[in-house]
């Protein structure tokens, strides 16, 4: 089955469908569809259709951890604040449309806005790990995750702190792997 006939598929009936073959299990209403549930998931719908959208962004990388050191927290650093003061914070209600370059959206088109801009700046993609969490309050959010051989960091559109990612509050779902296709839940 093609990836756009899979993915017409599980917006027609309100799941997901593996692209690559395997068992599914239902999950009605969830933003993450399990799948092998103990070791994999599949991305979130809108980030499937983005990467068909955009299959440059979405490409596999060899290179899953970055190398911590002080230039890559610079970089980390500065292009999260950027991206939070330079987008307008929007969420409409309607259908979610994860998008890269826009000036205006919410949690994911931040994280996609960073992703992109780091990888322009030289950091591996495959260390740049789309996430999906839970906010000390319950509420479901996504961020970018920096995969370093010091540790995982966060780059939160809700904060200009580059925090560990056990540090900063946040309940993991489920993060992508250095394969944006392939997603593990926590």
């Amino acid at each position: 089955m093609n990836k756009t006939l899979a993915l017409f598929l599980a917006a027609s009936i309100g799941f997901g469908l593996s692209l690559t073959g395997g068992a599914l299990a239902y999950a009605p209403h969830n933003p993450v569809i399990r799948y092998n549930a103990r070791i994999s998931t599949l991305p979130p719908l809108a980030y499937q259709l983005f990467c068909l959208q955009n299959p440059s962004e979405c490409r596999a990388s060899s290179q899953g951890t970055a190398h911590f050191d002080s230039v890559l927290l610079n970089k980390i650093t500065r292009v999260n604040a950027t991206i939070n003061q330079s987008m307008r914070a929007r969420s409409d209600g309607k259908l979610d449309v994860w998008t890269v370059g826009a000036t205006a959206g919410d949690c994911e088109d931040y994280a996609l806005n960073k992703r992109h801009r780091l990888i322009a700046l030289g950091v591996p993609s495959g260390a740049l790990r789309m996430a999906v969490v839970k906010t000390a309050s319950g509420e479901g959010h996504a961020v970018l995750v920096v995969h370093t051989d010091n540790g995982d960091y966060v780059m939160d559109n809700l904060t200009t702190s580059i925090k560990l990612l056990g540090q900063s509050g946040l309940r993991l779902v489920a993060m992508s792997s250095a394969n944006p296709d392939k997603w593990k839940n926590s």
